[in-house]
Formats: C-alpha cells, sequence, structure tokens
C-alpha cells in the first residue's frame, strides 16, 4: 500500500525541488499525484489508515504475550525449612542445612522469616538469621558457639523456583574473625540438593 504524501509547493530555492526527487519518491512508494514543473516542493509522509490500524493490532498483541509471560513467571520459594544445600564459600564448600523457618505473623515477621540451621563441619556451626520470600533476600549469621560474637555473616539472594532446575543461592560471605580466614568479604553460592 502506497504512502501518501502532503504536499506543499513554493518558490524555487526554498525547500527541495520536486522533479529532481519525483522518481526517487515513486520508487519509495509516494503517491504525490502530479507535480508542477519549476516549483519547489516540500514532502510530510503519513500514514495510511490501514497500515496505523495494522501497527496498533501488532502492539497491543505484544503487550499481551508480555502480560501473560508475567503471569506464568516463576517465583521465589515461601519455606526454605528442611532444605540441604552444597556451598561453596570462599573456595571452601561447606553442606548448609536450613532446619526451621519461622511463619508468618511471629514477632518481627511482617515481610522476612526468622531462620535457623547448621554449616555441616567439623563440629557443626549453628547459623541464624531471616529470608524474606517476597524478594529471595537471606542473611545469615554465624556466632562464637560460647560468646555469642559474630564472626561471619552471609548475605545474598536465592533463586526463582523453575522447573525441572535446582534452586540457587549466592551472595557475600563476611569474615569478622581471622580464624575463619582473613578478614574482609568472600563470594558464595549454593545449590539447593
Amino acid at each position: 500500500m502506497k504512502k501518501k504524501a502532503d504536499m506543499k509547493c513554493v518558490q524555487p530555492g526554498s525547500t527541495t525541488e520536486c522533479s529532481s526527487n519525483r522518481s526517487r519518491l515513486i520508487a519509495a512508494g509516494i503517491d504525490f499525484g502530479s507535480i508542477t514543473a519549476g516549483f519547489v516542493c516540500s514532502f510530510t509522509l503519513r500514514e495510511h489508515p490501514i497500515m496505523k490500524s495494522i501497527k496498533t493490532f501488532k502492539l497491543a498483541v505484544a503487550a499481551a504475550a508480555l502480560l501473560a509471560a508475567g503471569a506464568a513467571s516463576a517465583e521465589r520459594p515461601d519455606n526454605l525449612r528442611g532444605t540441604t544445600w552444597t556451598m561453596q564459600a570462599n573456595r571452601d564448600v561447606l553442606q548448609l542445612v536450613i532446619d526451621t523457618q519461622g511463619g508468618a505473623g511471629a514477632p518481627g515477621a511482617a515481610q522476612c522469616r526468622g531462620l535457623d540451621g547448621t554449616l555441616n563441619t567439623t563440629p557443626d556451626i549453628v547459623v541464624t538469621g531471616w529470608y524474606c520470600p517476597s524478594t529471595g533476600r537471606i542473611h545469615l549469621i554465624h556466632r562464637n558457639l560460647t560468646s555469642k560474637i559474630a564472626v561471619r555473616t552471609f548475605t545474598g539472594n536465592v533463586s526463582d523456583e523453575v522447573i525441572g532446575q535446582p534452586l540457587h543461592m549466592a551472595g557475600t560471605m563476611t569474615v569478622l574473625f581471622s580464624a575463619f580466614g582473613d578478614l574482609g568479604e568472600y563470594n558464595f553460592s549454593a545449590v539447593k540438593q
């Protein structure tokens, strides 16, 4: 379908000369009717109404597809209780077991839930912290068994649940006490077993 051109012709010297551009405009599918020789014309292309309707329809279909895909997207797990993870923290391989997770309505648990678990080493290391199901954010603290002083923290995110794929977790481990390595921040990652 040819595009229509609105034409405004003026005296020579103002804009593009029509006669020199006529063949190029016809090749581009522009239908502008007859042109008076010796006049200079400027063209404003306008889209045919049917083409405009087709583009609008294509945009509506694309928007509907995006909305449908958003509704079917994966979400983070609501509960991590009873999960076991193979964790790599600063080149050490550990096993993280999340034993319990608090429920909604518990004090301080409007958005996030308290966690208790262990890092299976010899001896097992107790970790406590929280997990926010709406964002996937997780924070665990390893405290000294007798003094209860924090010696390491793990802050990261849990992945979305995807059918046929294991859950993942990754973030930053902070060493606060030199018995567990050089002080500083290190990466960690984990895969649910």
